[in-house]
C-alpha cells in the first residue's frame, strides 16, 4: 500500500512554501498515496518542567545515641534521665560505668590510678569569680605523665617521664605544622589576619632527624628577663634579621649589669652592612668614633701585641698613581679642627706632614759638662746626652752631660771666663745613644745645638762654639775639630750601624763667617 506523505506547516515558512506544502498535500489526500519516505528529523527541545509533586510522610525518628556523664552517683534510669548505652564516669573513683537493661554495669574501665588522675575542682579566683578546673594530682608525677600526640607513644615509648607534667609528641610526616599556639580569647575574632599574629612553638623542619625548634612571635616584640640574669649555653648561635639587630639596652637585650659575650672555643661571626667580624679579622665600613671619659694615666687606645705588627693602616685597591698628598691615612685633629687645621698628617704615600713643631727645646744650664785641656787651650765642653742625665747645679765643679729631655734641640748660653767652648756628643755607656734604650741597630735621629749670647748675665760668654768632639770628662774628649770661625749653630746625625755596637756621628756647623762638616766615629 503506498505511503501519503504529508508536509509540515512552520510558521517560519514563506508564502511560496507554504503553497508549495499545501498542494502537495492535497494531492496526496486526493490520490492517498505518496512518494518515497523523507529522512528523520532532528530531535526538539525539552519540554517545561511539570508540577511538583506531593511531600511524602516523614520516617521513624532514630533512637538517642549514647551519653557520657561525669557525675559523683549514678544517673536516673530508664524514662527519666539514662537510656541503654550511656556511659557513667564515678568522680570519687574514676570508674566507667555502661547502662543496660539491668542498670548500671562496671565495665572494668577505669581512669584512676593511685589518686585521682581528673578531677573537676571547684576555685575562686584571686578576682572573686568561681569557676571549675580540671587538675592532674599525683604522688609520684614521675610516674605519670600527660600527653597529647597525633600517635601512641605506647608504638616506641621514648617518652621522657622524669617529673614531666605536659608533653606534646608529634609525628612529624603527620604534623609538621605548629606545636602550641597562643592567642588572646577577648581579642580573637576568627580571621586570618588574627591567627597570623598568634605566637607559636613548632619544628624547624618536618625531617624526622631534625630537632630545631622555633618560637615565632609574629604580633608583637619577644623579650626575656631575669633578675638573676639570662644565661645561654649552645654551640653555635646565629642572630638574624632583615631589619638590623640593635643592642641598645632598651628594644633588643636589657641588662642592668652589663652583656658579656664570651665563646672562647669558638668564632663570633657579624656580618652587616657596616660591620663584618670574622674569623681573621673585623673590617668597619663607617668611621669609628672613640670618645672615652678616662683618667690621664688610662690610654683611649692600647694596642698590646706579640706579634711583628700591631697597627697597620692601607687603602684598598690603590696604587701609587691614584693615591695623593690630599688623602690621609693617618690624621690627628683638635676637637672641631678641620682638615686644613690638623696638627699631624700621614698621607697615603707615606708623607709625614704636622702643623706643630716636633719636639720642645732643650735649655741647658750655663754650666759645662766637662773640661779639658787642648794644646795650649782650655776648653769647657757641652755634651748632649740622649736621656736621663740632669743638667749641672751651680757648682762649678759639678760636670754633667745635657740630656734632650724636651725635643732634639738645645739652646746653650755658655759660660767661658774667657775659655774656648767645645759642642759634642756624650758618649757613656750611661746615657750614650747606642746603649739600651737608644738608638736601635740601623736607625739615626738628628740633634741641633744653638749657642745662645746673653751678655746682660755674663760679659765674658762665648760668641759660638770653637771645637766640635765627644767623651765624657776631662780625661777622655776625643776626636776634636778645632773649627776655623766660631760656629752658632751645630747640626748632628748620630747613627747606629747595622751591625756591632758602634756609632758614627756626622755633623754641620754654620757661623757668621762660613760653615764647615765632618764627622767622627765611637764604640758605645
Amino acid at each position: 500500500m503506498p505511503n501519503t506523505n504529508i508536509q509540515g506547516l512552520n510558521y517560519s515558512d514563506s508564502q511560496n512554501e507554504l503553497v508549495s506544502k499545501l498542494n502537495n498535500n492535497f494531492d496526496e489526500l486526493i490520490e492517498f498515496h505518496g512518494g518515497v519516505q523523507g529522512n528523520i528529523g532532528p530531535t526538539g527541545g525539552d519540554g517545561a518542567i511539570g508540577l511538583q509533586g506531593l511531600i511524602g510522610n516523614s520516617g521513624i525518628t532514630g533512637p538517642r545515641g549514647s551519653r557520657w556523664f561525669v557525675d559523683p552517683s549514678q544517673p536516673g534510669g530508664t524514662g527519666t534521665y539514662a537510656v541503654e548505652g550511656d556511659y557513667w564516669v564515678e568522680i570519687s573513683t574514676s570508674k566507667i560505668y555502661i547502662f543496660t537493661d539491668s542498670g548500671w554495669q562496671d565495665t572494668g574501665y577505669t581512669l584512676s590510678s593511685q589518686n585521682i588522675l581528673f578531677r573537676d575542682v571547684a576555685y575562686t579566683s584571686i578576682g572573686g569569680s568561681a569557676g571549675t578546673s580540671i587538675t592532674e594530682n599525683q604522688n609520684s608525677p614521675s610516674l605519670y605523665t600527660f600527653v597529647l600526640g597525633d600517635q601512641s607513644p605506647e608504638i616506641a615509648p621514648l617518652i621522657n617521664k622524669e617529673l614531666s607534667k605536659f608533653e606534646i609528641s608529634t609525628d612529624t610526616s603527620i604534623n609538621d605544622g605548629g606545636l602550641l599556639e597562643f592567642s588572646k580569647s577577648d581579642q580573637e575574632d576568627g580571621s586570618i589576619s588574627d591567627y597570623s599574629s598568634h605566637p607559636i612553638f613548632s619544628w624547624a623542619s618536618p625531617s624526622s632527624t631534625s630537632s630545631d625548634l622555633n618560637l615565632d612571635v609574629l604580633g608583637g616584640k619577644f623579650s626575656i628577663g631575669g633578675s638573676g640574669g639570662i644565661e645561654v649555653s649552645a654551640s653555635d648561635i646565629t642572630m638574624d634579621s632583615a631589619t638590623g639587630i640593635t643592642f641598645d639596652g632598651v628594644y633588643t637585650v636589657q641588662a642592668t649589669g652589663g652583656i658579656n659575650l664570651n665563646f672562647p672555643l669558638g668564632t663570633t661571626t657579624i656580618l652587616s652592612a657596616n660591620l663584618d667580624t670574622g674569623a681573621t679579622f673585623t673590617s668597619l665600613t663607617k668611621s669609628l668614633a672613640i670618645s672615652p671619659t678616662l683618667t690621664t694615666s688610662t690610654p683611649s687606645i692600647y694596642i698590646s701585641s706579640g706579634a711583628t705588627g700591631a697597627l697597620k693602616t692601607e687603602r684598598a685597591a690603590d696604587t701609587f698613581d691614584d693615591i695623593s698628598h690630599s688623602v690621609y691615612n693617618v690624621m690627628l685633629e683638635s676637637n672641631g679642627a678641620t682638615a686644613s687645621e690638623s696638627q699631624f698628617f700621614i698621607d697615603t704615600k707615606g708623607k709625614i706632614k704636622t702643623n706643630k713643631v716636633d719636639g720642645g727645646i732643650t735649655y741647658p744650664s750655663s754650666i759645662p759638662g766637662a773640661t779639658a785641656q787642648y794644646g795650649a787651650n782650655f776648653v769647657y765642653w757641652y755634651l748632649l746626652a740622649r736621656t736621663s742625665s740632669p743638667a749641672a747645679s751651680s757648682n762649678v765643679n759639678t760636670y754633667r752631660p745635657f740630656p734632650l729631655t724636651s725635643g732634639n734641640i738645645a739652646v746653650i748660653n755658655p759660660y767661658t771666663s774667657n775659655r774656648y767652648v767645645g759642642i759634642g756628643i756624650y758618649s757613656d755607656s750611661n746615657y750614650s745613644w747606642g746603649s739600651t734604650g737608644g738608638l736601635e741597630r740601623g736607625q739615626s735621629i738628628k740633634v741641633s745645638a744653638y749657642c745662645s749670647i746673653n751678655p746682660a748675665s755674663s760679659s765674658t760668654n762665648s760668641s759660638g762654639f770653637k771645637y766640635i768632639g765627644y767623651g765624657k770628662n776631662s780625661s777622655n774628649i776625643t776626636s776634636v775639630t778645632t773649627l776655623p770661625f766660631l760656629a752658632t749653630s751645630v747640626d748632628f746625625v748620630i747613627s747606629r750601624g747595622a751591625t756591632g755596637s758602634g756609632t758614627s756621628v756626622d755633623y754641620l756647623a754654620y757661623g757668621n763667617t762660613g760653615g764647615s762638616g765632618g764627622s767622627f766615629y765611637f764604640d758605645i
